[in-house]
């Protein structure tokens, strides 16, 4: 939920990858039905900032996906020009 406030949503299963790479201060406990992570609200605000520091457009969405596009169409339309036989000066 802190993620979400924070403009980076992540899932549960992203949250449970944090905690075992020890990107957050967290105690896993076993419980009747799996495990569950008990996670300090300070690591994941320290976790955020790292977030916002080193990758401040990894989450973002203002880049449409026609830029992908372009830029796929253009090296298709580069690779069939590679098949047309090319004159070479002598």
């Amino acid at each position: 939920m802190l993620y979400e406030h924070a403009g980076h949503p992540r899932t549960p299963r992203s949250i449970q990858r944090y905690c075992a790479k020890g990107h957050l201060d967290c105690r896993r406990i076993e419980t009747a039905i799996g495990e569950k992570y008990l996670i300090t609200s300070a690591s994941v605000a320290k976790h955020i900032a790292y977030i916002e520091e080193v990758r401040p457009t990894a989450t973002g969405l203002d880049v449409s996906r026609q830029v992908a596009t372009t830029v796929a169409l253009k090296e298709r339309n580069d690779d069939e020009r590679d098949d047309e036989p090319r004159h070479v000066a002598t």
